[in-house]
This record gives structure tokens, sequence and C-alpha cells, in this order.
């Protein structure tokens, strides 16, 4: 199976909080990029995690070339394409920043982020990345979305992320017949809130054979249990889809009880280490490593995406 997804970086404040380290990192085999990764650190408004730090917002780079990319020999090398970072703040105090880096040549997917004009609040794309999607990357830039209206629309209404899947089927989405085309089945929406207000909306959209991930989820609070269910999922198996519905997360256990009580993106680069239910049902299914992204909206934890390879 091609994942889209091919590197996931959470970058992390410095001790004295001045400069963004990589904090660990999902890289598969590709140990070139991941050494130059070890040895790179981003400023304040420099590279693409210290720009998505100092706007506060998501932002997509869609060709990873010098002077704008550090790493563009490697990525290269690598044969890394497109990449989209995604602040996660709590209050004003920056969590991290994740960097979602998809592969050359994955014609499967797409990366978007959608802003409200300043007049009306309607949303248009502000930037994509479609790979060979040139069909469905011309029908998005035509397109806008009020509130409640389509993926990005849902997102800014609920002010949380949103999975869809199949999303063809979807009367909410207004694009059904053009990536039913381009055989997209899969949608992610997670939204920006600053000052109170929805300011982005980022979006992954991905095909049946070209997942964002292997398995990903969306994990929210049960007022009910008190603690982390499982609200919509992409699963490989219905085995694997039955187990994680049935856990019931506490605070702290394992990657996603971490990123809930911290508010933090946080990866496991090894799964086999960790002593959780989720660790243990995704062993069983061949997931080696994972990456929990929390999503606070007014200092409350609102979901958590689980990306998982």
């Amino acid at each position: 199976m091609n994942i889209f997804i091919q590197v996931i970086e959470v970058w992390k404040l410095a001790r004295r909080g001045s400069r963004l380290e990589l904090e660990c990192g999902m890289y598969g085999d590709l140990e070139e990029f991941r050494w130059q990764s070890e040895r790179t650190g981003f400023e304040y408004g420099e590279g693409l995690p210290g720009r998505a730090w100092q706007q506060r917002e998501p932002l997509i780079m869609t060709k990873l070339e010098e002077p704008y990319f550090q790493r563009a020999v490697e990525a290269r090398r690598a044969r890394l394409s497109a990449a989209i970072a995604l602040p996660v703040f709590i209050g004003d105090f920056l969590g991290g920043v994740v960097v979602l880096l998809c592969g050359d040549g994955m014609a499967g997917g797409a990366l978007e982020v959608w802003a409200p004009d300043d007049d009306n609040g309607v949303l248009s794309l502000r930037d994509g990345h479609y790979g060979a999607l040139a069909s469905l990357g011309e029908s998005s830039r035509e397109l806008r979305f009020a509130e409640g209206e389509g993926l990005p629309g849902l997102a800014m209404v609920r002010r949380a992320p949103v999975l869809m899947s199949p999303i063809s089927d979807d009367p909410n989405f207004k694009r059904a017949q053009a990536v039913g085309e381009v055989e997209v089945t899969t949608g992610v929406a997670l939204p920006t809130v600053n000052d109170g207000k929805v300011s982005s909306v980022a979006v992954m959209l991905s095909a049946q054979h070209t997942p964002i991930a292997r398995s990903f989820e969306l994990w929210k609070p049960d007022p009910i249990s008190g603690g982390l269910r499982v609200e919509e999922s992409y699963e490989t198996t219905p085995e694997f889809n039955r187990a994680t519905k049935g856990i019931d997360v506490r605070p702290a256990e394992g990657i996603l009880g971490r990123a809930w009580v911290s508010g933090c993106p946080m990866i496991c680069e090894d799964l086999t280490r960790e002593d959780s239910r989720y660790a243990h049902w995704a062993c069983m299914e061949g997931l080696h490593s994972a990456c929990a992204i929390p999503f606070n909206v007014e200092g409350r934890l609102k979901s958590i995406l689980m990306l998982a390879m």
C-alpha cells in the first residue's frame, strides 16, 4: 500500500524558547533525511516550521526547494515533493509544529488550506498541493464554502476537526463528482481558531489506494466515560476498527493520553515499547509508529487526530 504522507515531524521550542528543534519524527527508511533533520533548527519566522509558528496558521510548501526549504537536497534524494506545517497552540503557548511531508509521485492525495474572505466570511482556497490530481485542483480553485457547507465549512462551523469517509457519498461534500472521478475517498479538515474565530481550515484528501496514513482516527473527550473515544476513523481492517472503537483512553495513557494531558503533539516511533490498549491493537495490526495531534480551542481539547504507520 502506498501512503500519501511519507514523513511526520514534531518541532518544539528549545529550552530557552527562541528556536524550534526536532522533538521526534516518523521517517521510515529515510535515514539521510532524518539525520539532516536532527541537525536542523528554525528561528521564529524561519523555514516552514518557523513561519507556521510566526503566522499561527497552517502553511503549505508545494515545492521543497532552496532557499525556502533548508533540507532541499535531502528531500529531493528522499523523493519528497511537498509539505504542510500545522502549528499547535495552547492559548498563546506554542505546543509544537507538526510537519507532514508527502512523497513524489503519490498521485492519490491533496493538501489544502482554506481561509475566510474578510468581507463575508466565505471560505476560498488559499493554497493547495494536488500532485497529479490537476482536475481536482482546478475545480477547487473555483469553489467557495459558506459556514456549514462542504468539508471546510463543516470544520468552520463546528470549530473542530472533521473526518469524512467515504467522502463521495456525503451530501455535505460539494466536490463529490470531482473526487469520484479521481477516486478520492477520505477527507480530514482541521480548523485553526485565532481570537475566537476560525482563521483557516487545513484539508487533507486521500484515495483508497493512497491513504493519508495506514490508519487515522479522530478521538474526542467523552463526557459520560470521562475518557477519549473514537469519533470517526479510517482503519486498515474491520477488526482494527472494532478494536479502536472499544477503547476508552484515560488521561496520560499512552501517546493519546499524553497528548490529551499536555495539549502538545506527540510521536511514538516504536509502538511495541508503549504500554497502552491502543498500542496493543495497533501492533497486532502491523502498525509501528503513531502521531497524536491535539486540537485545542480556547484552552480546551476538541479532539485529537491520530495518524499511524
